[in-house]
């Protein structure tokens, strides 16, 4: 996904007020188009509640370009568990 497309989708997202939709706008964003590990960090940056990022980031898993990068997200989890869970459902595809 260009960089331009990227960010005028993010601020759709980011406009969203709750938290719910903004996980289902990026659903979306996801089923449609391809992203970098880039993209993905600032994504889930939208994001407050863990468990919310953590689905959102096992959904973009398979929609990410560069995916040998995918676990430079991990940082952006405060909780070990998050990490692995999604470990564990990568593992799994």
């Amino acid at each position: 996904m260009s960089s331009k497309d990227f960010k005028a989708q993010l601020k759709v997202i980011e406009s969203a007020e709750f938290m719910d939709t903004r996980k289902q706008l990026s659903t979306g964003l996801l089923k449609e188009n391809c992203i970098s590990v880039k993209q993905l960090n600032d994504l889930l940056s939208l994001f407050n509640f863990e468990e919310a990022k953590m689905n959102v980031a096992k959904k973009a898993y398979l929609s990410v370009v560069d995916r040998k990068n995918f676990r430079t997200i991990y940082p952006l989890f405060k909780h070990e568990y998050h990490v692995r869970e999604i470990e564990s459902y990568i593992q799994s595809l």
